[in-house]
């Protein structure tokens, strides 16, 4: 249970400091405040998927399963934006 409340309470740290930055205007926009954004976020879908998904006990094939899923997903993300940016950078030539 303690596990559970120390994730939970990682998580809600991490949504109020990224929240905080952003009202603040601390980062600047661009590259650097997607980055930050990123990060945490995937910071906390690891916490999420490490803890509450019970990927921590490693029983049997499923932790395979979901790691496989997150390369999938991860790659799916990479393409997507590879191809927004292609767009954008042809869509200014034009």
């Amino acid at each position: 249970m303690r596990s559970y409340v120390l994730a939970w309470l990682s998580m809600l740290a991490l949504s109020a400091l990224v929240f905080l930055a952003v009202g603040m205007g601390w980062p600047p926009r661009g590259y650097f405040l997607a980055g930050v954004l990123g990060s945490a976020a995937i910071l906390q879908v690891l916490i999420q998927l490490y803890v509450f998904m019970h990927l921590k006990e490693g029983q049997g094939w499923y932790p395979a399963y979901f790691y496989t899923g997150i390369g999938f997903s991860v790659l799916w993300v990479l393409g997507v934006w590879y191809l927004v940016w292609q767009i954008g950078y042809l869509a200014g030539r034009i």
